[in-house]
C-alpha cells in the first residue's frame, strides 16, 4: 500500500520526485493483476467488464472470439463473467519521455520510455527498449498505456478503445493520404475511387469538423477512429479560397462525397444530359449508368457527368461480375441487370486491381 501511495504522489508531482524503480513498476503490476486473465492458456487483458484483448501468436488460433484485427494482431474475446477492467491512461497526455514498464512476472520487469507515436494505420507506438513478452505496458501511475506485441512495439490505448467499440473490424477511411509541411497539413494524394474524391492534391487541411490538429497523427486518427456513418466536414484552402466538403465515412461501396449545402450548386446541364440518356436507353441498365461496354465487357466509353463517371469508372475497365455471377459477354451482363432490382453490385478490374461499384 505504501508503494502505491508513493506512485500516486509521484504522478501528482509530474515526476519531480526520483525516477520510478523496478520495485515501483512491480507494485503496479501487482495492482493490475486482477485485470490480467487467462484465455485458453494465453494471457488476456480485460479492457471492459466483459471484453478481453488477447495478442495473437503464430501457434494460437483462438476458436471462440468476437473478432480478430489483423492490423493490431489482437483477438477480442467476450467473457461470461464480470471482470475488473484495467484503467487506461489518456493518450493525449502521452509524451516520448514518459516512463513505462512491461512485466511478465514479478522477477522480469523491463522499463524505459515511449520512443515514438505512430502516425498511420499499422504504425504502432514504439518503446526505447525491446520486449519479447506480449502483455500490459504500464505507466508509472500504474495505468495501461497499451499492449506490447513483440520487439519494441505496442498497441496504444487509442487503438484499444476503438478495438472494443465495434463487433467487427472497422476503421474510417476517405481514400486520401495527407502530409505535413512547415507546420501545415496538405492532401498528398487522393484515390479516384475513394470517398474523398472532392479533395485534391495540395489542398491545405484547415480543420475537420471544426477540429484543428497539432500533428499528422492526430489528423489521421481523427479519420481512422471516426464513427461508422459519421459525416466529416473538411475545411480546406484551395487556390487561396476556403471551401468545405462533407465526406461520409462509411463501409458502403460507392459512398458519394458531397459539398456542404451552402456550397453546393446543381449542375443543371449535366443533370438534363443524364435524364435524356436514361429516358432513351431504359432497356440497357449500363447506359443508364453512363457506361458503354464492348463485346469483351471492356468499358469503351463513360458519359461525362454520369453516375459511373462520378464514381470513377474509366475507359478500359473490365466488367467481371454482376452480383455473385461471373459474366462472359455483354448479353450475360444485360440479362443479369435487367432483373427487377433497386441496385446491382458490379465488379470491375483495372490493371489487376478489382473493385466494386454499387449501381442504383
Amino acid at each position: 500500500m505504501r508503494k502505491i501511495l508513493f506512485l500516486i504522489s509521484l504522478c501528482a508531482l509530474a515526476f519531480s520526485a526520483p525516477r520510478p524503480t523496478q520495485d515501483d513498476f512491480n507494485a503496479c503490476y501487482e495492482k493490475n493483476l486482477p485485470s490480467i486473465v487467462n484465455v485458453a492458456g494465453h494471457e488476456g487483458i480485460a479492457l471492459s467488464p466483459n471484453l478481453i484483448a488477447v495478442v495473437k501468436k503464430d501457434e494460437m488460433p483462438l476458436r471462440n472470439y468476437i473478432k480478430f484485427d489483423p492490423f493490431l494482431g489482437l483477438y477480442l474475446v467476450a467473457s461470461d463473467m464480470s471482470l475488473d477492467p484495467i484503467k487506461m491512461s489518456e493518450d493525449n497526455r502521452t509524451k516520448k519521455s514518459d516512463w513505462v514498464s512491461v512485466t511478465k512476472d514479478i522477477n522480469s520487469t523491463v522499463y524505459g520510455h515511449v520512443k515514438s507515436l505512430g502516425e498511420r494505420l499499422g504504425e504502432l507506438d514504439t518503446l526505447t527498449f525491446e520486449v519479447n513478452d506480449t502483455t500490459a505496458v504500464l505507466s508509472a501511475c500504474c495505468n495501461l498505456r497499451g499492449i506490447s506485441v513483440g520487439g519494441n512495439k505496442f498497441v496504444p490505448n487509442r487503438y484499444l478503445r476503438h478495438f472494443i467499440a465495434y463487433p467487427d473490424v472497422y476503421y474510417g477511411d476517405v481514400g486520401a493520404i495527407f502530409e505535413a509541411m512547415d507546420g501545415k497539413f496538405y492532401v498528398k494524394s487522393v484515390e479516384q475511387l475513394g470517398r474523398g474524391q472532392a479533395l485534391m492534391a495540395k489542398d491545405e487541411i484547415l480543420s475537420i469538423n471544426k477540429e484543428k490538429f497539432k500533428t499528422l497523427r492526430e489528423l489521421n486518427e481523427r479519420i481512422l477512429f471516426a464513427k461508422k456513418g459519421e459525416i466529416l466536414t473538411f475545411e480546406i484552402m484551395r487556390d487561396g479560397v476556403v471551401e468545405r466538403f462533407n465526406i461520409a465515412v462509411s463501409d458502403s461501396a460507392g459512398a458519394k462525397d458531397k459539398k456542404s449545402k451552402d456550397e453546393m450548386k446543381p449542375d443543371v446541364k449535366s443533370q438534363e444530359t443524364k435524364e435524356i440518356k436514361q429516358a432513351n436507353t431504359t432497356n440497357d441498365f449500363f447506359k443508364t449508368q453512363g457506361i458503354t461496354l464492348d463485346g469483351q465487357l471492356n468499358v469503351k466509353k463513360v458519359d461525362e457527368g454520369s453516375k459511373a463517371a462520378n464514381f470513377g469508372i474509366k475507359t478500359g475497365d473490365k466488367l467481371i461480375q454482376v452480383g455473385k455471377n461471373q459474366v462472359k459477354n455483354r448479353n450475360d451482363a444485360i440479362k443479369l441487370t435487367s432483373k427487377n432490382s433497386a441496385e446491382h453490385i458490379l465488379l470491375f478490374r483495372r490493371n489487376g486491381f478489382d473493385f466494386f461499384y454499387k449501381a442504383r
